[in-house]
Order: C-alpha cells, then structure tokens, then sequence
C-alpha cells in the first residue's frame, strides 16, 4: 500500500488527481473525490496559505519547492499535520506533481512523549531526595524542587557546571574528579558529597549517578 500521498494539483487551488494515500489523509472516498473534486485552497488553514503560494513561486522559479510542514482541515473539521513537497509538471503549465507526508503518529507520538515527560518531572518534583540530570558532557541541565529547597539557589544559579558553588570548598577537587571520570569513562558514580545548605550547613549525601545509554552504548 502506499506510504506517501502523491497528487497533481494547479495553482488554482484544486487537486487534479490523487491516490489512494492522499485521499485518506484527506477523509475523502474515491467516489466523492469523481463527484465532488477536492479543492487545496479551501481546506487549507489561512494562516498557512502565504507558505503556498511562496511555495508556488518558487516552484515556478526554481524547478521544485522545498518540503515544509502546513496543515489541512478535512471535510469534518479535523486538522491534519502533514510535510508537503512539489515539483511543476512537465510541459502542463500551472501544474505541480505533489508529495504528501501524513505526520499525525509524529505528533501523537510527539504529544504523548511530552506527556511522559511532563509526569515524571512532576513525580521528580515530589520525591523527596535531590535529583538532577546532565548532557553526556557533564554539564547539568535540570535539577528537581528538592534540589532548589534544599540549597536555596534558583535554576539559574545551578545550571551548566554552576552546581559547584554548592559543594564543600575543602571537598570540590574530590567531588569533581570523580565526576570527570565518570564522564569520561561512562561508568556509575558513587561518591558521598558535602552539599552546603540554604542556611550555611554542610551535610554529607551519599551521591549516585548511572549514565543512561542507547543500543549502541553511548551516552
């Protein structure tokens, strides 16, 4: 079956012809499209049609369009994310051979990734341990609430390599070269760090750190 909606469409603002793809992208059955055509221009969302006919333009100029993201609304109002693409076709002026990328599972997936994401920031949040998460270079790009309550410092004054000011003076030079060769080598940390308080006081916390690795073993 075809992964990719491919149709002709004139600069007028109407399909011409599509398959099968593109016509279920569009919610639209083949004997609707042979009664009632399709029309680009009027499911198009206005805010995207200046993207069109910048598109169209440079199509006309420079032989093809580079693909760009838009949108389409169907005949019952759904909006459908999509990446289109198009070339002029040959000797039928005012034509243009159209490729159609559906992006809805992206941006499901996409949606449902910042979901899972925002939940365990705020599972993050509740715990009552300091959490924190870095680059594969080291530098810290996130730290829990508890964190910040604990220390009395705000994201700014922590983030990067910043998290330093927070560490015992006498115990830095420690505390970082076990922290340089972990990144270095990508092994677990284990180290008890002297974090200064909101308040002044040192206490020692016993400090884990597990780099997180994909299929082929990096960082």
């Amino acid at each position: 079956s075809n992964i990719i909606g491919v149709g002709v469409a004139d600069a007028d603002g109407s399909w011409l012809e599509v398959n099968g793809e593109l016509l279920r992208m569009l919610h639209c059955t083949e004997e609707e499209f042979n009664r009632d055509g399709l029309r680009w221009y009027d499911m198009t969302p206005p805010e995207y049609l200046p993207r069109d006919i910048e598109g169209i333009e440079t199509a006309d100029k420079e032989g093809a369009c580079a693909a760009y993201e838009k949108e389409y609304i169907t005949k019952d109002g759904a909006r459908v994310p999509i990446t289109l693409g198009y070339t002029p076709v040959e000797d039928r002026p005012g034509e243009y051979i159209c490729f159609v990328l559906d992006q809805s599972r992206l941006k499901e997936t996409e949606m449902a990734l910042k979901q899972s994401q925002a939940e365990f920031f705020q599972l993050a949040d509740a715990i009552p341990q300091m959490a924190w998460m870095t680059r594969a270079d080291g530098y810290v790009d996130w730290f829990n609430q508890r964190w910040y309550e604990y220390t009395g410092t705000t994201q700014e004054d922590c983030l990067g390599w910043s998290w330093t000011k927070c560490i015992d003076p006498n115990e830095l030079n420690r505390v970082k070269a076990a922290w340089d060769k972990s990144i270095a080598t990508g092994e677990r940390v284990d180290i008890v760090a002297p974090i200064r308080a909101a308040d002044g006081t040192v206490r020692p916390f016993l400090t884990r750190a597990l780099p997180l690795k994909n299929d082929e073993g990096e960082i």
